[in-house]
């Protein structure tokens, strides 16, 4: 697909450690490699940079400008500064929202929304449920959802009673135990307290604004299940059971902090506690999904009535659940808004190149 002018210099964006891909500028064209795999497997590393090395040789380019992930740590950061030419770090969920605008062809400013399980942020938290108000070339991340611990780091992703007990004792208080103690009956006494004293003294416990852990939470409090035993196990679940999405969602309450929106699910996660019961599963899904996709129109309405943008662009692991995405762009639609997904690159991680390619190739800058 073409990004830019002719004569735009050529671009390598490395991508993301998970659900890797690359991508290739030449004469403002971009060039996306296949799925890779996971780059924490060195068979994945070796394929990767046999794959670079082919394509590189078959477009016949020598990228000096080289894209990368923002997380320090990342494999791919690393083999991005292992090679020649000028670094660009990219912050995850900007790319994101970038591979929307790079698809679509879209230079107007435009509020970008990414929900996502993780990414590194410049503040050292995990990030994961971000809207950025982006023009002239630069981004501001402009609303987010309100931090929360992530007790035991990746654990979390896999056991999602661990971020819903995180959740319910932001919205409880010191008595959680009272209201939700007995959704805890099936984790061994010993660890759940352990894992309380990590989210009360901050131990293993990074912040997060993430939205994937956010329906890890919900689809635990649901009843689904305390465990995945496959990545998004416990949102896919939750989505299957959203048949109809009910015309009233729970709440998300939207206040303004030194100048950024936070987004703050405790009425939303206290509304699936208080639904829960007996064959009730299918009532949380169906209310939590229309929250979160009113959630999604109403901050991006709040930015509009600021910056005067009427467009919106959609993105991150997160809206791979087609029926979020769907409630999203019809309620943006509805309220007014030209409203964006993606189309030819996933919305998860395997979208990523195209958008730090984007993001190189226009010279994008974080504002001051």
């Amino acid at each position: 697909m073409r990004l830019g002018a002719a004569g735009a210099a050529s671009v390598l964006a490395c991508g993301a450690d998970l659900k890797s891909s690359f991508c290739l500028t030449r004469g403002g064209e971009a060039f996306v490699s296949q799925y890779i795999g996971d780059q924490d497997e060195r068979k994945n590393q070796r394929f990767y940079a046999e794959t670079l090395a082919k394509m590189k040789d078959f477009l016949g380019v020598k990228p000096g400008i080289v894209a990368h992930d923002l997380h320090p740590d990342h494999y791919s950061s690393a083999f991005a500064r292992s090679l020649p030419g000028v670094k660009v770090p990219v912050q995850h969920h900007v790319a994101h929202v970038l591979s929307v605008a790079a698809e679509h062809g879209i230079t107007e400013p435009f509020i970008g929304a990414a929900l996502d399980g993780t990414g590194y942020g410049p503040d050292g938290a995990i990030w994961g449920c971000e809207f950025f108000v982006i023009q002239s070339n630069t981004w501001r991340r402009a609303a987010h959802l309100k931090y929360s611990a992530l007790p035991g780091g990746d654990a979390a992703a896999r056991e999602t009673w661990r971020p819903a007990l995180a959740r319910l004792m932001a919205a409880l208080g010191p008595g959680w135990r009272k209201e939700a103690g007995r959704l805890f009956n099936g984790i061994d006494g010993k660890t759940l307290r352990i894992v309380e004293q990590m989210i009360l003294r901050g131990v293993n416990s990074p912040r997060t604004s993430s939205m994937g852990r956010l329906f890890d939470a919900v689809s635990f409090i649901a009843g689904l299940g305390g465990e995945a035993t496959y990545e998004g196990q416990g949102p896919m679940e939750l989505e299957s059971l959203c048949a109809r999405p009910a015309r009233a969602g729970y709440r998300f309450d939207i206040t303004k902090e030194n100048g950024v929106y936070i987004i703050d699910p405790a009425r939303a996660v206290l509304g699936a506690l208080r639904e829960r019961g007996p064959g009730r599963a299918r009532a949380v899904s169906e209310k939590f999904h229309a929250g979160a996709a009113s959630m999604v129109r109403n901050t991006v309405a709040a930015l509009s009535a600021e910056t005067g943008i009427k467009t919106a662009l959609l993105s991150g692991g997160v809206f791979q659940n087609r029926t979020l995405l769907s409630l999203s762009l019809s309620a943006l639609s509805a309220g007014g808004f030209k409203a964006f997904a993606n189309t030819r690159v996933p919305a998860n991680d395997g979208g990523i190149a195209l958008g730090q390619a984007w993001y190189a190739l226009k010279g994008f800058k974080q504002a001051e």
